[in-house]
């Protein structure tokens, strides 16, 4: 059974550095149109359940990894 634990909009960590606002892409990456793939991850329960305070403790680290990850792709 799956439950939400929490709903929030994470935002960068930090500012992006004005040096990697901009990327250059290849021909290939200039020539493919964008698309969406949806990708879902799902733990085993074991790894859950290795951490002290369990899911919310688990919420809390993916939360602020994925701050810390926008830094560098999010304008």
């Amino acid at each position: 059974m799956l439950s939400i634990i929490s709903k929030k909009v994470i935002k960068p960590f930090t500012p992006t550095p004005s040096t990697q606002r901009w990327h250059k892409l290849s021909i290939l990456g200039q020539g493919v149109t964008h698309f969406y793939i949806p990708l879902v991850f799902f733990f085993p329960k074991n790894q859950v359940n290795a951490i002290p305070n369990g899911p919310k403790q688990l919420s809390c680290l993916l939360s602020n990894s994925l701050s810390n990850a926008l830094t560098y792709y999010y304008p």
